[in-house]
């Protein structure tokens, strides 16, 4: 029921590209539909996932991580467009996981969405290693109060209300993906001063 209008309305989306008279500014107001088509269907697709019965995650296929991080940030670029931010990205060892590209992208584009709504200048780096992904950013940073709460569904800080739209359900759903297939998170921020958030793809030693 969900995704049947979901559908249409992207292939309406689509159609209306394909008019050679469309205005810039309307093309620019599709393709803020668009991206935010993309979030839904992440959050829908990840749900879906999570009603599942938890064997499906015995998953032995290995995926690269980075082409699905090239495609993450490629898709929500125009979040920093105009923002006065220097973006890196460091694609070191080939890391790969038992996990679909569909699945990744829900982990990712949450991650990447978050780093790039709350910056507003200054860097982002993206590092990738064999069994981890580093984001480092000199954006609001998040209060030590709300810390303890991040990953709580609905919950969302004074200054992430101010800073970006948002349901809260984003980094539950993350942390729900990762219990499922055994990740770990961990954030480090501080109020004003950025956020180093790692995703560990396996069990690793604290940061």
């Amino acid at each position: 029921e969900l995704r049947t209008p979901l559908a249409v309305l992207k292939g309406t989306v689509e159609l209306l590209f394909t008019d050679p008279d469309l205005p810039d500014s309307a093309r620019k107001r599709l393709q803020r539909i668009d991206h935010a088509l993309r979030e839904i269907s992440d959050v829908i697709a990840g749900l879906l996932l999570l009603s599942r019965p938890a064997d499906d995650a015995a998953n032995t296929t290995l995926y690269p991580v980075a082409p699905v991080l090239q495609e993450v940030v490629e898709n929500n670029r125009y979040l920093i467009s105009g923002k006065p931010i220097e973006l890196s990205m460091e694609l070191g060892d080939a890391a790969q996981v038992p996990v679909t590209p569909s699945t990744l992208r829900i982990v990712l584009g949450n991650l990447i969405r978050n780093a790039f709504n709350y910056t507003t200048r200054g860097k982002i780096l993206l590092k990738l290693g064999k069994d981890s992904l580093t984001i480092e950013d000199t954006g609001i940073g998040i209060q030590q109060s709300d810390l303890g709460r991040l990953f709580e569904r609905y919950y969302r800080g004074a200054e992430a209300s101010k800073a970006a739209a948002g349901m809260g359900v984003g980094l539950s759903l993350v942390q729900r993906v990762c219990e499922r297939y055994g990740w770990r998170i961990e954030i480090i921020s501080h109020a004003g001063s950025g956020t180093r958030v790692r995703l560990l793809f396996k069990e690793a030693s604290p940061v």
